[in-house]
């Protein structure tokens, strides 16, 4: 599993590497979701459209300071519309277009295994659809050490390229029309041999560059060559170090 993953601060770094335009209009969406969460009506108005159990001052989550994203945060992703790669805010876990409400939060729809693409009914028809790229530098993982849980930070080994993990997402619209939610699972797979050394079992695919525009346009390529393209993965050594003390402040920035 993929406990929160790190992003990167420069909005102008994301665009020129991966050559991608913001959605100005997903964003100018997801803002006025913001604005409308500060207040006590507007929170009530998204109870209700959401079908939440239970009113939640913050449902429309901003990564704080460091830039960490935990499930239910939002993210930047990648994808592809009309010849061009777009990125796009949307929430690291997935809520299935067809979900009449929130799916309960001890079910994993924020990593999405190699091995359950066609088997697990939330990806099944995501798979071969709507696939999108999450850049990012980092990822953290809870790991036993001596008898007690340890938060480590995993990244690459002395370097600072952006890591390019595939995901798949989706697209849930109230039934009055009034919010859409994007959302996203990373698609992990078997740990490197280091990270199954740090004592963790699950590693996020890191595409190939090269690998990017063809798992963007899956429309292209049967389910057969899509599973050869999540395998053009790029050599990663990861190295880790103590994150204990690199919790998330509390003090919200702008996507």
């Amino acid at each position: 599993m993929c406990f929160s993953v790190e992003l990167i601060k420069s909005r102008q770094r994301l665009e020129q590497s991966l050559n991608a335009k913001r959605h100005i209009p997903a964003f100018a969406q997801f803002q006025s979701y913001l604005s409308l969460q500060k207040t006590p009506e507007g929170q009530e108005k998204i109870k209700k459209s959401l079908n939440l159990k239970r009113k939640n001052k913050n449902h429309f989550i901003v990564p704080a300071e460091d830039f960490r994203v935990f499930p239910n945060f939002y993210a930047p992703v990648v994808t592809q519309e009309n010849n061009q790669r777009v990125y796009q805010p949307m929430r690291y876990r997935l809520r299935p277009q067809s979900s009449a409400e929130e799916v309960p939060s001890q079910y994993n729809l924020f990593n999405a295994r190699l091995d359950s693409l066609e088997t697990r009914q939330s990806w099944i028809p995501l798979f071969g659809r709507q696939h999108g790229i999450l850049p990012f530098r980092a990822f953290y993982e809870w790991v036993e050490r001596n008898g007690r849980k340890q938060l480590i930070r995993i990244t690459e080994h002395n370097g600072d390229r952006l890591l390019y993990a595939p995901c798949l997402y989706d697209i849930w619209q109230s039934p009055d029309r009034e919010f859409v939610i994007r959302s996203f699972a990373i698609i992990t797979t078997d740990p490197t041999p280091e990270v199954l050394e740090m004592g963790h079992d699950r590693s996020p695919i890191i595409l190939e560059e090269d690998a990017i525009d063809d798992w963007l346009t899956p429309d292209q390529f049967n389910k057969e060559e899509l599973y050869c393209i999540l395998n053009q993965r790029r050599p990663v050594t990861f190295t880790c170090t103590d994150a204990h003390n690199l919790l998330s402040p509390k003090n919200d920035v702008t996507l």
